[in-house]
């Protein structure tokens, strides 16, 4: 008799948010977060994806006015 083993199933990681190249604050702890993730440190890149989620940013009205950094 043969019997199949299939391995647990592994939840899907979250997407990360994503850094707006325009943004200091984002740059910043986007690289952080690559620095983080070469070194293994998961902690740390939940860290950066938690600053960069929080983050605030109005929507692009076409002028630099009244855009948070």
């Amino acid at each position: 008799m043969t019997s199949k083993t299939t391995a647990p199933a592994l939840p899907m990681p979250a997407l990360e948010p994503v850094a707006r190249p325009d943004c200091r604050v984002c740059h910043a702890a986007h690289r952080g977060r690559t620095a983080a993730r070469v070194q293994q440190a998961a902690g740390r890149v939940r860290h950066y994806n938690e600053i960069i989620a929080a983050h605030p940013h109005t929507i692009d009205q076409g002028d630099d006015e009244g855009a948070k950094e």
